[in-house]
């Protein structure tokens, strides 16, 4: 999609800023990829709130089998130096989405060809490279845990269920929330990585980005 080199070069200016860590460090390699999965034309309408059921649950549907990949993958290695100190348990969405997706009468989907690869690559990195399921892991989670509730206000009255529906969005109050913000930013800073593991992931976190955005061109495609 003509974004790596964009990526590329973003993480090349903070390459010699060693006062940032790796929390910001990921943050700032991916802000413009960020920006523009925001302003997708999928997304864009989601935040307008113009989205109906059907559209919405196409949604959930591509990302459950995401989220059961990373989750299967973060647990098969929870023991490892680093995991545990993300507090993952607490942040499980598969039952979330399960129960959202009964909920909107949806028991299964065709899997699109991005979200086939995603899938693929997060087996991959559970397999072969454990460590870089932390970049899908912040990429997913502190999307999650930053603008859940607020997405939760906007398609609710789209989807005409109350908040039923929307346990996706749902980690608890706004306390825990921000706890785990900061867990996760905590983490992920402590992570004990070499500069390449740290690149490694930066790099990782980017192709996330770019898989979503491949995803939001597929589902308005249809």
């Amino acid at each position: 999609m003509g974004r790596s080199s964009g990526s590329v070069t973003i993480e090349s200016s903070l390459s010699n800023d060693e006062q940032v860590g790796l929390a910001g460090r990921l943050r700032r390699a991916t802000q413009a990829l960020h920006r523009a999965a925001e302003r997708s034309t999928l997304m864009a309408a989601v935040l307008r709130g113009d989205v109906d059921r059907a559209r919405y649950a196409a949604l959930l549907a591509q990302l459950l089998p995401v989220y059961r990949a990373l989750e299967d993958g973060l647990d098969r290695h929870a023991g490892d130096p680093g995991f545990a100190a993300f507090g993952f348990d607490a942040l499980r969405r598969v039952p979330a989405l399960e129960a959202d997706l009964h909920r909107l009468g949806v028991s299964g989907q065709r899997l699109l060809p991005a979200t086939r690869g995603y899938v693929d690559r997060l087996r991959h990195d559970g397999e072969r490279q454990p460590l870089r399921l932390l970049a899908h892991a912040y990429v997913r989670y502190l999307g999650d845990l930053h603008g859940g509730q607020q997405l939760a206000r906007i398609v609710e009255p789209a989807l005409g269920l109350g908040t039923e529906a929307l346990r996706f969005h749902d980690f608890g109050p706004r306390p825990h929330v921000l706890d785990a913000i900061a867990r996760l930013r905590a983490a992920l800073d402590a992570l004990p990585a070499d500069a390449a593991q740290s690149q490694a992931l930066v790099d990782e976190a980017c192709w996330s980005f770019e898989q979503h955005l491949r995803l939001f061109d597929e589902l308005v495609q249809g």
